[in-house]
């Protein structure tokens, strides 16, 4: 179970300034992020695939740094990925990696189905699952306001589903399929990522606290990349079953268009570039704060991901009325649950977030 701290200075006390730096590259970075991969996308449509790629490369990065600082720098006793305590290790932070790995595949998939700014607004969801999972899995108690404002952005996510619903441009039946289908896909990755959250925050509090169960000197880029390499053990899996099938390519397969060229080799690994810090901000954030921060950062983010598909992308312009509104619900309700629930805690919290 994970700590029923609600505050992002620090459950232990630690890290002030060094949650402010991990929020703010959480946040540049998570707005970036699905503009960069709709890029890849458009010149290699296997979204799973290029999540293991990606999940793969951070992975055997971290463990690399990992051994190497520890055989170049590090007391034969504290803990490093090969020790005698890697099992224990692997127990713990299993959930968590696991769960990821699901998430980040079924993401990337409906993030190729639907517009970048669509596909952020539906990520508001997770405001409710992560309300319940928090409530469930932790004990964690959301003010009234704290979920009136999860009741807003759910709301708001399914307003800007119902975009999806066009039925003007082909026959009613396939067009309601394919809708079904893209808004399934956009919604499990909240629900999982709830589960995700509480997992992260209870394995990275275990294994990063004071006593640590398994050894001393137990580091964020240790455990970030057991996380990591759980995933990809997930990820590549399903981008195999799904994929070499030609589901989402066509008559290709995705080593087909590999050997054809059409992966994107710089994007893809210059965004994996980008995904191992914004894992090793989320690890630290996790260790520092509690499940209910990183469910606030989660949904904060949907602001600079609004603005940047908006401006860069331009897929977040225009639209229904019934689309603007549901952006203002999910927006409102983002900010208010993190004020709210910041307030409770602690009056600074609004500004390290948000700033």
């Amino acid at each position: 179970m994970t700590s029923r701290c609600s505050t992002v200075a620090g459950c232990d006390g630690s890290g002030g300034r060094g949650v402010v730096a991990a929020t703010s590259l959480y946040l540049v970075i998570e707005a970036a992020l699905p503009i960069l991969n709709q890029r890849i996308f458009r010149a290699f449509p296997y979204p799973l695939t290029v999540t293991a790629l990606h999940i793969s490369f951070v992975a055997v990065v971290l463990a690399l740094v990992n051994a190497a600082s520890h055989l170049l720098w590090g007391e034969p006793t504290h803990s490093w990925i090969g020790d005698r305590h890697l099992l224990t290790k692997v127990r713990i932070m299993a959930p968590a990696g696991l769960l990821f790995g699901v998430k980040g595949g079924v993401t990337n998939w409906g993030l190729a189905l639907v517009p970048t700014a669509t596909h952020n607004l539906l990520q508001s969801t997770e405001f409710c699952f992560g309300c319940a999972a928090a409530w469930a899995l932790n004990g964690e108690r959301p003010s009234g306001v704290g979920l009136a404002a999860a009741a807003g952005a759910f709301a708001g996510g399914l307003l800007v589903s119902s975009t999806l619903f066009d039925f003007d441009a082909a026959p009613v039946d396939a067009r309601r399929a394919d809708a079904a289908f893209a808004l399934v896909l956009n919604l499990a990755p909240p629900l999982i990522g709830a589960l995700t959250i509480s997992t992260l925050r209870g394995g990275a509090a275990r294994l990063l606290g004071k006593p640590s169960p398994v050894a001393d000197g137990v580091s964020v880029v240790e455990v970030t990349s057991l996380m990591m390499l759980l995933s990809t053990s997930v990820a590549a899996p399903i981008a195999l079953a799904v994929e070499e099938l030609g589901a989402l390519g066509g008559n290709a397969t995705a080593v087909d268009a590999i050997e054809g060229g059409a992966l994107p080799v710089t994007r893809v690994y210059g965004v994996a570039v980008l995904l191992v810090a914004l894992h090793l901000a989320v690890t630290w954030i996790a260790h520092a704060t509690s499940a209910f921060s990183l469910l606030i950062l989660n949904n904060v983010k949907v602001v600079p991901m609004w603005a940047a598909a908006t401006v860069w992308d331009r897929s977040g312009g225009g639209g229904s009325g019934v689309r603007l509104a549901g952006a203002a619900l999910c927006l409102a309700s983002s900010v208010g649950w993190a004020c709210a629930e910041a307030r409770r805690a602690e009056r600074r919290v609004v500004r390290r977030i948000l700033f």
